[in-house]
């Protein structure tokens, strides 16, 4: 884990930095940092913190120190506390274009339902398009990294929304696991430069700076906006904000997140997904969440 900042030798003093202050309210390892109306949910040694009810991955752990001291990363305070507590970070310039990206196409399938006959290729390509409306209907122009059954390499999926000058993207997915009781939404983010992924960290180069990462602030903003309204408009298990360095986020010249939209490897959910109905909510809770980040309305008011 990163040293705590000079200066900060406990939780109270990271958060009175940003005018918001630190209360322990268990006996255990339970902490808020509160300003106005949003409120931080930590504990200590967990990566999970709930912002706003919301479930939110941290870089590094919250740690213990001696004395009864806790203390966020350096990452963690830089990026979540500045965020939440001074407004969130919109986009620099005006958003006239956005890119959509449906997850995989052609000979790569996806995830997969077989007793439903789902395939996330076909589920991803249909929310895409249904976004894609909601959007332009919006005043928005929007570009598809595919609009039928092909593949498309992930290195050239970032690069179609360099090309065509996006000022946001998202890439929509929906999720496979093992476990069969697995379920719920997620948003990701790309991984802050250095820092572990939610599920753990890569070798290699990937740890460095990654052009993506100029984005961190709006990054995380535009992920927290969407999941929440996911969360709430669709009613299923909150599964956070998350960090992973997915390719098609890591080379982006605007900020960019992927979107998990339930599981059909989960008997339940795959069958609200196989439903155009769901589907249509999906794109909406999408489309109004991207537009709302798009026009700096406030995220963290």
């Amino acid at each position: 884990m990163e040293p705590s900042p000079r200066g900060a030798r406990s939780l109270q003093a990271q958060a009175a930095r940003y005018g918001a202050r630190a209360e322990r309210v268990s006996e255990g390892a339970d902490w808020v940092l509160s300003k106005g109306d949003n409120a931080i949910v930590l504990t200590e040694k967990s990566r999970f913190v709930l912002v706003n009810g919301i479930q939110v991955y941290l870089d590094s752990p919250l740690q213990a120190r001696k004395g009864g001291r806790s203390v966020l990363s350096k990452s963690d305070e830089s990026l979540l506390l500045p965020t939440v507590f001074d407004g969130g970070a919109s986009v620099a310039s005006p958003v006239e274009t956005i890119v959509i990206d449906p997850g995989h196409g052609g000979l790569e399938d996806g995830a997969k339902n077989e007793p439903l006959g789902l395939l996330e290729k076909e589920m991803n390509l249909d929310v895409a398009k249904r976004l894609q409306a909601h959007l332009e209907s919006l005043g928005f122009e929007t570009v598809l990294t595919r609009y039928d059954d092909r593949l498309v390499p992930l290195k050239e999926r970032p690069a179609i929304a360099n090309s065509a000058k996006a000022d946001l993207f998202v890439s929509v997915h929906f999720n496979g696991s093992l476990e069969p009781e697995a379920n719920g939404l997620e948003t990701y983010m790309l991984t802050p430069e250095d820092q572990s992924s939610t599920a753990g960290s890569e070798p290699g180069d990937d740890l460095s700076f990654l052009p993506g990462n100029r984005f961190d602030r709006e990054n995380f903003t535009f992920a927290f906006a969407v999941q929440r309204e996911m969360v709430e408009r669709l009613g299923l298990a909150d599964r956070g904000v998350r960090k992973a360095r997915f390719a098609v986020l890591k080379t982006l010249d605007c900020p960019g997140i992927l979107v998990e939209g339930g599981f059909l490897s989960n008997d339940e959910e795959a069958l609200l997904v196989s439903t155009a109905g769901y589907r249509e909510r999906l794109a909406l809770a999408l489309a109004e969440s991207i537009a709302s980040y798009a026009r700096g309305e406030p995220v963290f008011p």
